[in-house]
């Protein structure tokens, strides 16, 4: 861009030249504004996105800070307590999970476990989490496993509200819980939340106590069985492989034996550890991405105040013309007295 020419001010002559370059002055304040709009436009959903990075990071740090489960991994020493006969004596309570009753396994029924949990109908337990009506308390939520015909149902009761949730899946349920709270606390947090975590099922004492209970051996065939029973395992192909094999080696080997306590830890830890830093990254990357658009916002700016000075300097000379020429044109001829 040229710097502006002060001294055309002083010209009272309108030439075409200078008509041209007021109409293009015009023009490029018209596009620079439209620029500018364009990358402010941008620089704002740049900001949102790091705001809503930097609130889902607080929030992932502080729930992972307040996760109950975590506490009986240190307490060694600690052991579920049992009545004379064996039995497990409840309630049990595991820092913010309370156990109320355990429930019964249906075994015959392949919807109430898997090969990572087992269902009980009737299992009942207290989590304290925040409350859903009031920002600054927590509530308990009264949680358990209901029988839902084609299913298990999953319910959540919360102490400060009548109604109650249900949900087919225990992350379905607690997810509801989790987005009533954002949207309380007005925050643009993702609704993320493990269910069967929050319903104590991932607690290893808690699974424990519900492999000990009647028809927990009988339950659908899992990974620990295929394993142990060699017998139980359909035939392999001899010589090729089925369409549904992704490579010929696959063929034939046997199911890997289930995870250890102390990997499955690593595991969650290891994969924690990767989502944190691709956080990180896209944080670091939308950072650079908003100083770039800030530079060449104040770069606009800057162009845009230059252009509009020039402007009006040829806006205010093409006035004065035009002033000059009116009152040419209007002004009478003087009159000569003869004496």
């Amino acid at each position: 861009m040229e710097s502006v020419d002060v001294s055309c001010q002083t010209e009272s002559l309108w030439t075409a030249e200078k008509q041209d370059k007021y109409r293009q002055m015009k023009k490029r304040i018209i596009e620079l504004l439209a620029k500018q709009r364009e990358v402010e436009g941008a620089l704002e959903t740049n900001c949102r996105k790091i705001e809503q990075l930097q609130d889902e990071e607080d929030t992932d740090r502080k729930e992972e800070s307040e996760r109950p489960v975590k506490k009986p991994r240190y307490r060694v020493n600690w052991r579920i307590p049992r009545m004379t006969d064996g039995t497990v004596q409840l309630p049990i309570q595991l820092g913010a999970l309370k156990i109320l009753e355990l429930g019964r396994i249906e075994h015959e029924r392949s919807q109430f476990h898997n090969e990572r949990y087992i269902f009980p109908i009737g299992y009942t337990a207290e989590r304290i989490y925040a409350s859903t009506t009031d920002p600054l308390n927590t509530t308990v939520y009264t949680c358990k496993i209901e029988d839902g015909s084609d299913g298990p149902l999953f319910t959540l009761t919360a102490a400060d509200q009548q109604e109650f949730l249900t949900a087919r899946t225990a992350t379905g349920v607690w997810v509801s819980v989790l987005r009533k709270v954002n949207e309380m606390r007005e925050r643009k947090s993702s609704n993320t939340i493990s269910g069967p975590e929050y319903f104590g099922l991932t607690n290893p004492f808690v699974k424990e106590m519900i492999e000990e209970l009647p028809n927990a051996e009988k339950k659908c065939m899992s990974i620990d069985a295929i394993v142990d029973n060699h017998s139980a395992l359909p035939p392999s192909p001899p010589n090729s492989c089925s369409s549904r094999s992704p490579s010929p080696d696959y063929c034939g080997k046997q199911p890997h034996p289930p995870m250890s306590a102390e990997e499955r830890r690593y595991r969650n830890k290891l994969a924690s550890a990767k989502y944190r830093a691709k956080k990180q990254a896209s944080m670091k990357n939308m950072s650079t991405k908003v100083s770039q658009l800030m530079t060449t916002n104040h770069q606009l700016s800057r162009e845009l105040a230059k252009v509009k000075q020039e402007n009006e300097i040829l806006r205010t000379m093409y006035e004065r013309v035009i002033t000059q020429q009116q009152s040419q044109l209007y002004s009478l001829p003087p009159i000569h007295l003869n004496h």
